[in-house]
């Protein structure tokens, strides 16, 4: 039974014995006991990435036993967001409230599933770690502790109250020393009820889970899957099993000119696949991600080069390790994302559980490869251990894994050998030989990556595009993974460019740069993405549900950019915005569908409140607007200008009591922007993050470079978007 978001539909199916602790890998499923004197549910903790194991109603179908009849339940379930909206609607209709919630940057996402308003169960989103449940008195403490996040360390507690119970104080030994933060649910909700409406707080969570959760993995260049791998513990590629669909975003299938698939591989950025030396890559190859089923069309990418590791040894598979470097870059994506490398330093122990993947042979006779991809989850095995199988064959460059009824097989050769180490997926092993009957009683043979790493980097960092390969690989989504802010192509601002006499900015550089456009195509208006769902322009833009929001462009007059085109599902106008003073001149754009969040589409950051942005500070705005105020059409490419803020009162001596709080200026050094640059950006970069300071909102009817701009002062009006944003 697997575990994915239709799995979860009904929770009542994983209760486990009452008092019983199951664990598999590091998964902990905890069944609290039933509380006689007062019928308190049974408990159920789960965790939102179920690497392995089986649940307890599992191992009761194993043994031909009947799943008992679920009480009451509160349901305590740490989960992808996605997983937790697609719960939702089924629970309420059977009377259950769900609330799925996480806010954005700097603040701990927190997800809540319960069956009734009257409880609540808050836990911290973070990855896989020890959860356990104690009783003390009348209250449930719920206890959370390890590694719990790709960015820190960090634990929590909280207690909650079952409806109907009186709360009892928790005997001090029952409370870890080192957690100091408890939350009684009851108090908790209503504070929440009076802020926030369940609803309100579930749109809240989708909001968010794309734009800042999603490529949390490729951050850091690799190993969070946008779509979390369910594997049982006793799953095969000999015999086969499919794995869950693009939950190995990493996995590569390399086939020949006619499609045949011969050898699998794994991403490593955007620009590098490994593979095993023995495949013997050409680059007449290509190279096919994101693909789950091969029978389905997939557009490959073509070789450009092909590295083998010139000490490869075909007779004692000595350094079984090829890189290929792709002709052009891999769309970062929910199904496609890279994979971790393993350290030199890393060490992985005999007995961990490992999975390898792969479209390989079923059976060493089969007369063909699956078209569904496989996975096996394989006991690693020191190479002592593995010498009693193999003898003198294994060597330090190599590693084994399995002869526990499962293995890797033929057409896998090259495929990945995966292990978590602190919630993140990395490469410790390349398929490289095995039995020659795909035997499940003899462990494959996999390269292993730790003593072949230097030879990785060295050869990547050889290579002229290695600066390109990094800032893609690893800063990519590292502004996506906290919503905002950092473009995966940095942007090159020379300080004395210009819109109005026009300067090309860098192509895609300006990632949450949108062209607003009516039906026709003609471009009225600019704008900012600020997660998947929402665009930030301003109100004088008047935009319409029948018009269109562009994103992923630099050439408006090219058909051959990656562009997405999606409309306007909801406009939303400041409702104090007064067209004479153009005092809150801000407008939000509830996308009809959301942006793909890759290397040329990501959101920018919202200034805080509190932010304060001084006099002089150098900020840049972007656009397609005019580039001289009589020039008959706005430019095809993007232009950007680098402009020096100016305090509202030096603004004053411009534009008198025109200038009120609500807006900031820059400009009036030789740059400007100009009519169709309205509703775009003016962002500032603040601690290595690019911030969406201002909107652009009025100036010089002439556009003129000697007068300063005026745009709406995103800190003032920060509060507005927040409070719409999780209201619709």
């Amino acid at each position: 039974m697997a575990v994915g978001s239709q799995d979860l539909v009904d929770p009542v199916s994983e209760l486990g014995d009452a008092g019983v602790h199951t664990r598999h890998s590091g998964i902990t499923t905890a069944a609290a006991p039933r509380h006689n004197t007062h019928q308190s549910p049974d408990i159920v903790l789960l965790t939102h990435q179920r690497t392995s194991g089986v649940t307890l109603n599992e191992q009761r179908e194993s043994r031909g036993e009947e799943a008992p009849a679920a009480p009451a339940q509160i349901m305590l379930s740490r989960m992808l967001l996605p997983q937790c909206l697609s719960l939702q609607s089924s629970l309420e209709s059977r009377g259950r409230a769900v609330c799925c919630s996480s806010f954005g940057r700097g603040s701990k996402p927190l997800y809540l599933v319960t069956p009734q308003p009257e409880v609540t169960h808050v836990m911290p989103g973070a990855n896989t770690s020890e959860v356990s449940a104690r009783q003390t008195g009348d209250t449930w403490a719920v206890r959370e502790a390890g590694s719990v996040s790709l960015t820190r360390a960090m634990s929590f507690s909280m207690r909650f109250t079952v409806p109907g119970e009186t709360p009892a104080k928790a005997k001090s030994e029952a409370e870890p020393p080192h957690h100091s933060q408890y939350v009684h649910s009851q108090s908790l909700l209503e504070e929440w009820q009076e802020r926030h409406s369940l609803k309100k707080i579930m749109k809240m969570a989708f909001i968010w889970i794309l734009s800042c959760l999603a490529f949390i993995g490729t951050a850091y260049g690799c190993g969070a899957p946008a779509i979390p791998p369910i594997v049982t513990g006793y799953a095969r590629i000999v015999n086969g099993e499919e794995a869950r669909p693009h939950s190995w975003p990493w996995q590569v299938s390399l086939q020949d000119s006619t499609g045949f698939h011969f050898c699998g591989g794994s991403l490593i950025n955007e620009m590098w696949v490994v593979t095993a030396a023995h495949c013997n890559v050409r680059t007449s190859h290509r190279v096919v991600l994101g693909e789950h089923d091969r029978s389905s069309n997939s557009e490959p990418i073509q070789t450009m080069t092909v590295f083998k590791h010139p000490n490869y040894n075909s007779f004692t598979i000595n350094n079984d390790i090829l890189l290929i470097k792709l002709a052009t870059p891999a769309q970062i994506n929910s199904r496609v994302s890279p994979v971790c490398l393993a350290e030199t330093s890393d060490n992985f122990p005999g007995g961990m559980k490992c999975v390898t993947s792969g479209w390989g042979l079923t059976r060493y006779n089969a007369p063909d490869t699956p078209a569904l991809l496989q996975q096996a989850a394989l006991p690693l095995l020191t190479n002592d251990e593995c010498k009693r199988f193999w003898g003198t064959k294994i060597t330090d460059l190599m590693i084994c894994a399995g002869a526990s009824g499962a293995s890797s097989c033929m057409g896998d050769s090259g495929g990945p050998l995966v292990c978590e180490k602190n919630g993140v997926w990395t490469l410790v092993g390349i398929v490289s030989w095995g039995s020659s009957m795909c035997s499940t009683s003899s462990p494959g043979v996999y390269a292993r990556v730790t003593k072949l790493r230097a030879w990785v980097d060295q050869t990547q960092h050889s290579s002229a595009a290695m600066a390109f390969l990094w800032i893609l690989s690893c800063l990519a989504f590292f502004g996506a993974a906290y919503g905002c802010g950092v473009p995966a192509i940095p942007p090159v601002v020379t300080g004395y460019a210009r819109i109005v006499n026009g300067e090309e900015a860098r192509p895609h550089s300006w990632p949450w740069q949108v062209s607003l456009q009516d039906s026709t195509g003609f471009h009225f208006c600019g704008g900012s993405l600020i997660n998947e769902w929402w665009v930030v322009t301003a109100a004088h833009c008047n935009v319409r549900t029948s018009h269109r929001v562009v994103l992923g462009e630099h050439d408006r007059s090219s058909n051959a950019e990656a562009i997405q085109t999606i409309g306007v599902g909801k406009s939303i106008k400041h409702p104090n915005y007064n067209s004479f003073t153009i005092n809150n001149d801000i407008l939000l754009i509830k996308l009809a569908t959301p942006a793909q969040i890759n290397s040329r589409v990501s959101p920018v950051c919202l200034a805080e409140t509190s932010d304060n942005f001084p006099g002089g500070m150098m900020c840049v705005t972007s656009g397609w607007g005019l580039t001289r105020y009589n020039a008959p059409d706005t430019p095809a490419l993007l232009q950007q200008a680098a402009l020096p803020l100016l305090t509202n009162d030096e603004c004053k001596r411009f534009w008198g009591t025109n200038i009120t709080d609500l807006m900031i200026c820059a400009g009036a050094s030789g740059v400007s922007s100009c009519m169709g640059d309205s509703g775009g950006p003016l962002v500032c970069e603040k601690n290595g993050v690019w911030t969406l300071v201002g909107i652009v909102s009025w100036g010089s009817s002439t556009c003129s470079t000697s007068s300063p701009a005026v745009y709406a002062r995103v800190t003032k009006l920060r509060a507005w978007v927040d409070q719409t944003i999780a209201s619709n």
